[in-house]
């Protein structure tokens, strides 16, 4: 089916992403190397800050330093890739930005993958390095009371899991969440989910495998069900900017959440991006460049209160 994308995307229109398996992410892991990345970044610090987890892994962060620092907020962010998929060079590069045109740190987490780890590996590993925000404060140079957890699309969903887990776990709270078209949860039945089973760069089905590798059997599901979609902990967010794709099977339930937070009395910010695909931002457009100022706007917004 056609779709009223528009034409900056270019041939992004069209992606056609195959539903995913392991020999998928296999190639996926070859293919990104965030580290590599990083690693090409010019004129900003970069600092590899590596904590063992529980199991002994190795697990690995990035904290970016630019030479414009004004503020001792951080951000936290958790990147998108449907669980399974490395921080790409797009997701690094808007990393960047985030921290350059708000003027504070930000510790890119580079968490375990689920095809490997499935739930709650992956975001076990944010919280960890949540919890070393708030430990090491300030040997970091940061406040604890000012970090803002931010992801996009999977990444979104593990910030909320770090929320839920903040609340659950009686930790300081986030400050503010910013969720870029998020996974919200793994009911599937909303009307945008049925109606996109064939949308450029992520859909209905996509999704599903996505789930299917993230929640592997029942119990994980039902662990992933209680700490998530059975949350209820509306009342309890902090301010949060919202961002949807339109033509993206999980618009309706970025749109849900919204409303929910709102009726519970939370300062949303909600920007329903038109003309878009999931990931579209990965895209170098006017598009992209404009609501990609409106995180930054609204981050620069919540680290000078």
């Amino acid at each position: 089916m056609k779709y009223a994308i528009d034409k900056q995307f270019g041939i992004w229109r069209y992606a056609r992403q195959p539903v995913m398996g392991k020999w998928f992410f296999k190639l996926g892991e070859k293919m990104l190397n965030t580290e590599k990345y990083f690693r090409a970044i010019k004129n900003i610090q970069v600092t590899n800050i590596e904590q063992i987890t529980p199991e002994g892994y190795a697990l690995k962060s990035y904290m970016i330093t630019t030479q414009c620092v004004t503020s001792d907020a951080v951000i936290l962010y958790l990147h998108g890739g449907g669980f399974c998929f490395k921080g790409s060079d797009a997701h690094v590069a808007n990393a960047v930005k985030y921290a350059q045109g708000v003027g504070c740190k930000l510790l890119f987490v580079d968490y375990r993958l689920a095809h490997n780890h499935p739930y709650p590996t992956p975001e076990d590993d944010c919280i960890l390095m949540y919890k070393y925000l708030i430990d090491n404060a300030e040997i970091v140079g940061i406040s604890a009371q000012k970090i803002i957890i931010a992801g996009d699309s999977a990444g979104g969903n593990l910030t909320l899991g770090v929320f839920y887990a903040a609340c659950r776990q009686g930790l300081q709270k986030p400050a503010g969440l910013m969720l870029i078209y998020p996974v919200v949860h793994n009911k599937m039945q909303t009307a945008s989910m049925k109606q996109f089973v064939d949308t450029p760069m992520w859909h209905a089905k996509l999704n599903k495998a996505m789930w299917d590798t993230y929640l592997p059997h029942k119990e994980v599901a039902n662990l992933f069900a209680q700490n998530h979609v059975e949350a209820n902990l509306y009342a309890a967010f902090p301010k949060t900017y919202i961002e949807t794709a339109q033509f993206d099977c999980l618009r309706d339930e970025a749109l849900d959440l919204a409303n929910q937070l709102q009726t519970a009395g939370v300062d949303v910010t909600l920007n329903q991006t038109q003309g878009t695909m999931h990931g579209y931002d990965q895209v170098d457009c006017q598009i992209s460049r404009d609501n990609i100022q409106k995180r930054i706007d609204w981050l620069v917004r919540m680290v000078s209160r």
